[in-house]
């Protein structure tokens, strides 16, 4: 099993939004807006969220007030970017080693899947091994089904068809 296992602090985002922002002068007002930015990214990191639009949602409206629409959209595409490269660096390097398990690999692949207008999974990382058993557990309404129809059905990305798997 791989575990991505990495966490950044409001500290190190500080640091990094204070080096990006250098058009924004430090002061009593900017102190404690960037360090609000700064959780809201630390949040968005956390959830792997890394959908440009997303980012420019969730900070560029408290941005707003310490400079331009455009240098606070530019800002938070800057981050956007560097903690994406962020990620796909850390996200390997931290992950946890993977157990020597039995069985040929038939599936190792990340995918997302929404239902109507509602994102179930996001980002969800998929390992299956021949020979072992696996269980979908969850309440009501978290998408057990919906990923076993797309699964059924073909549509789920890097999911090996019924044919490799028959036995």
């Amino acid at each position: 099993v791989v575990i991505i296992a990495y966490t950044v602090t409001v500290a190190e985002v500080l640091e990094v939004l204070k080096a990006k922002a250098a058009f924004v002068k430090e002061d009593a007002f900017s102190s404690p807006l960037f360090a609000y930015v700064s959780t809201l990214c630390v949040k968005l990191i956390a959830s792997r969220n890394f959908e440009k639009d997303a980012w420019v949602a969730s900070i560029v409206p408290y941005l707003a007030v310490v400079g331009s629409d455009a240098k606070t959209a530019a800002l938070a595409d800057e981050l956007n970017a560097f903690y994406v490269d962020f990620d796909a660096k850390n996200a390997l390097a931290n992950a946890a080693v993977e157990d020597v398990e039995e069985g040929e690999l038939l599936c190792d692949c990340e995918f997302s899947l929404a239902y109507g207008g509602m994102i179930l999974l996001n980002k969800t990382r998929l390992n299956l091994r021949r020979g072992q058993r696996y269980s979908l557990c969850g309440r009501n309404g978290v998408g057990k089904s919906t990923l076993m129809r797309a699964i059924a059905s073909g549509q789920l990305e890097g999911f090996p068809s019924p044919d490799e798997l028959k036995t």
